[in-house]
């Protein structure tokens, strides 16, 4: 910026230079700024996004262990039914063999009833999680990153600008005041 300054000095068309080079500069701010904003907002949807990739995460981890519950359950009720069923020695009458059967049988539907119907809301809860949701939460990350590389690049010349003095003057030659960029 300084040899631009000293060459547009040089060949007599410093102000329009200097006016160049500060309109670039303001432009460059203006990026910034809204490369900043752009960066937050996609930090913000990739958190988001994170912490619904980690709830769905944690929601498939308890649906697997309460799969594995819910099938020690149904082996349990069917092992209680078969113990029910038994008769025992002293019984020998039929009838009440028929009715302890009857009602370990009832028993056994309800619970597999109940076991199937959590099963069916938990398969559903899983349904949400497709890899289109994935693919989006990677698309934000990458998002994310390219928009946090622009940012760098443009603080990078931000910086430069600013070492070259070109920053410190506002259009018409004044000093420029902090509250102006």
């Amino acid at each position: 910026a300084e040899e631009a300054l000293a060459a547009a000095g040089a060949t007599g068309a410093g102000d329009a230079a200097v006016e160049r080079l500060q309109e670039a500069l303001r432009e460059a701010r203006e990026e910034l700024l809204h490369k900043g904003g752009q960066v937050v907002e996609l930090g913000t949807q990739l958190q988001e996004a994170l912490a619904a990739a980690d709830e769905a995460t944690r929601r498939a981890e308890v649906l697997s262990a309460d799969g594995g519950r819910m099938a020690a359950e149904l082996e349990a009720a069917q092992q209680r039914a078969l113990h029910a069923a038994q008769p025992s020695l002293e019984e020998g009458r039929g009838g009440e063999y028929a009715n302890r059967l009857e009602a370990a049988l009832a028993q056994l539907h309800t619970e597999h009833e109940a076991l199937r119907a959590e099963r069916n809301a938990l398969a559903e809860e899983l349904a949400a999680l497709t890899p289109e949701f994935f693919d989006e939460v990677e698309d934000l990350k990458y998002n994310y990153a390219q928009a946090q590389a622009e940012l760098e690049r443009l603080e990078v010349a931000r910086g430069a600008a600013a070492a070259s003095g070109v920053d410190e003057q506002g259009p018409g030659g004044r000093v420029r005041d902090d509250h102006e960029l």
